[in-house]
């Protein structure tokens, strides 16, 4: 009897060793898996890197880099490309217009870069296929807060003749100004002094450009690994500090940055004024935002809104615009729910020729 017990334990201890080495087989191949789709990855980010064209900048922190041409950039025939000043534009562009067009320039992030789609597919350009007598510089850069866009453009279309000035923005682009680095990147910070609107953290070291944002983005990515995941329930049982996130340290809060916005939105539209450029401010929702309105949209469409009005900025709000349209038509309206299709820059352009062609303080400019 005793002999038949020790044959069942014996037997109970191949088989439990057998479904250990089972469960540790799986888990094994499971984590080789995420591994090989987490490399396999990672070689799209070093090509396709929001940064691959771009280089420092001691006063903004990056731009464009001039005389780009990247074939296929975002798939088949969606090229990027960019011109001697570093704009997203095929061609170059002289200070001075011909008399029968008029200049319209695009300032923003990477929407109104129009990351994932080529050149000719943002919503910039189409506004130049649609109105042939318009001439659009897309001067949109990847990763800006609304600040930096104000400084590019403040900048480096100094000397160019405008007419319409599209500043756009999203609600993340309010948000990065509350820190001063994107993605472990370094970035200018504006403050308000004196009552000015002025930037305090320049010169930007170029030492510290060192941390692109394809190696930012992987090491969050890297984050739904197995292997990650058990070092973060460790750490927690452990009470050490969690791995520290690039841009994740004390912020400055909203109001602050609001109040150097309001000032940003007043100086750019003097400045605009005073060269017979019309200011346009646009507002651009995520798909996110548009299924579950979030507090900081709420808060910032707010914001924008009444200073437009204050200042008698005219404010184009795709936030309202997307939101009347069938939410499947939405979807396909975005490529990853926060960057515009093909098909939603066709829209975009179309609804911002009317709404410029319809209001008479944009209207007279594109005359």
């Amino acid at each position: 009897m005793r002999e038949q017990i020790r044959r069942v334990g014996r037997l109970t201890g191949i088989v439990l060793a057998n479904l250990a080495l089972l469960v540790a087989l799986l888990v094994v191949i499971e984590g080789l898996s995420s591994y090989a789709f987490f490399l396999k990855d990672l070689v799209p980010r070093l090509r396709e890197s929001n940064f691959s064209h771009t280089e420092y900048d001691a006063e903004i922190g990056w731009v464009g880099l001039p005389n780009v041409n990247i074939e296929d950039m975002y798939g088949p025939g969606a090229h990027l490309r960019t011109n001697a000043k570093g704009f997203r534009n095929a061609e170059d562009f002289a200070a001075k217009r011909d008399s029968d067009k008029r200049r319209v320039v695009c300032s923003g992030d990477s929407v109104t870069f129009g990351e994932y789609v080529g050149n000719a597919q943002t919503f910039c350009n189409v506004l130049a296929e649609l109105d042939p007598k318009l001439e659009t510089i897309n001067m949109g850069q990847v990763g800006y807060g609304v600040d930096q866009a104000y400084l590019y453009y403040r900048r480096d279309a100094e000397d160019l003749d405008v007419d319409v000035h599209i500043l756009a923005f999203i609600t993340h682009d309010f948000m990065r100004m509350q820190y001063d680095k994107f993605m472990g990147i370094p970035r200018p910070a504006m403050i308000l002094e004196d009552g000015a609107a002025v930037v305090s953290n320049v010169p930007i070291s170029e030492a510290r450009y060192s941390m692109p944002t394809w190696l930012a983005e992987t090491l969050n990515s890297a984050d739904g690994l197995s292997t990650m995941k058990l070092a973060t329930g460790i750490r927690k049982r452990l009470n050490l500090a969690p791995r520290k996130v690039p841009g994740a340290w004390d912020a400055r809060g909203a109001d602050e940055v609001q109040a150097v916005v309001a000032r940003m939105f007043e100086d750019l539209r003097d400045y605009d004024s005073a060269r017979s450029r019309a200011t346009v401010l646009v507002y651009f929702p995520s798909v996110e935002e548009l299924q579950q309105p979030t507090s900081e949209l709420a808060y910032w469409l707010s914001f924008v809104e009444s200073n437009a009005r204050r200042l008698d900025i005219p404010f184009i709000n795709f936030v309202s615009v997307f939101a009347e349209l069938p939410a499947a038509e939405v979807t396909s309206l975005f490529v990853d729910g926060y960057h515009l299709s093909k098909e939603g820059n066709a829209l975009v352009a179309r609804e911002l020729l009317e709404r410029l062609r319809d209001d008479s303080r944009t209207a007279s400019q594109l005359q």
